[in-house]
């Protein structure tokens, strides 16, 4: 009997010393996304792309869980502002948005803007200036880098999402439509008439970055510039191997 409690006082001192300092040290970032295809989306109720792949890879070089939630894009920024979530995959810096979140100095993931029209519409467009009289879609909260949208002459019609604005420029509901390269060739291929809509003018790329929360403090900045280290050494890595 005295064996038996001996062991068991052992085992408990054990759990106290070394498990729960463990368990109570573990850090948890809870990381919103919207669908961004192929960086970020859902698939099968669950988180994928190659953005939450890296994001996800990282976390566990830095010992920090990650959980991604889905949320509209809109949400997902308002959220950021009162610690609703911790960080924001793929957003575009702005100065406006460096007010509630901080960016890494390190710059890993690029996409560009594109302006897509329909093939049979006829529409032709060298500028931006260039698209008064004309209808363009963009999406809800969306930011293209630099003045673009200030510069846009055309008449503004918001969508909630990507996917509804593929959908719409394919249908041919407006005369343009404002997205980007890598998820405009994600929807358009999936997309009834997809392959009907083409890229009538490229816009410079800008820096797609995992930014956290200023609610978190500090400690936010250090996330997001450790969080960027470990990701382009993990692209690196991966380069190296392809």
């Amino acid at each position: 009997m005295k064996k038996v409690v001996s062991f068991q006082c052992i085992l408990c001192v054990f759990i106290t010393l070394f498990l729960f300092p463990v368990l109570a040290g573990a850090e948890q970032v809870i990381l919103a996304y919207d669908e961004y295809p192929p960086l970020n989306y859902t698939e099968n109720g669950k988180a994928q792309g190659l953005m939450v792949d890296w994001v996800r890879e990282a976390g566990k070089r830095l010992g920090v869980k990650t959980v991604f939630i889905a949320r509209p894009f809109i949400r997902a920024m308002e959220e950021s502002k009162f610690r609703g979530v911790d960080g924001i995959l793929t957003v575009v810096k702005t100065k406006e948005r460096q007010e509630y979140l901080y960016f890494p100095s390190i710059s890993y993931a690029f996409d560009g803007p594109v302006l897509f029209a329909h093939s049979q519409s006829g529409v032709t467009v060298n500028s931006l200036e260039d698209t008064r009289g004309l209808v363009v879609g963009v999406i809800r909260g969306y930011s293209y880098g630099g003045d673009v949208l200030e510069t846009l002459t055309g008449e503004l019609r918001v969508v909630k999402d990507g996917d509804t604005l593929y959908k719409m420029i394919a249908e041919r509901r407006f005369d343009l439509g404002l997205g980007y390269k890598q998820t405009g060739a994600f929807y358009l291929n999936k997309i009834k008439d997809g392959d009907q809509v083409e890229a009538v003018l490229a816009l410079p790329e800008v820096s797609l970055h995992l930014a956290f929360s200023k609610k978190l403090g500090p400690h936010g900045q250090e996330l997001a510039e450790n969080f960027a280290r470990e990701i382009e050494q993990i692209m690196n890595e991966r380069k190296q191997i392809q």
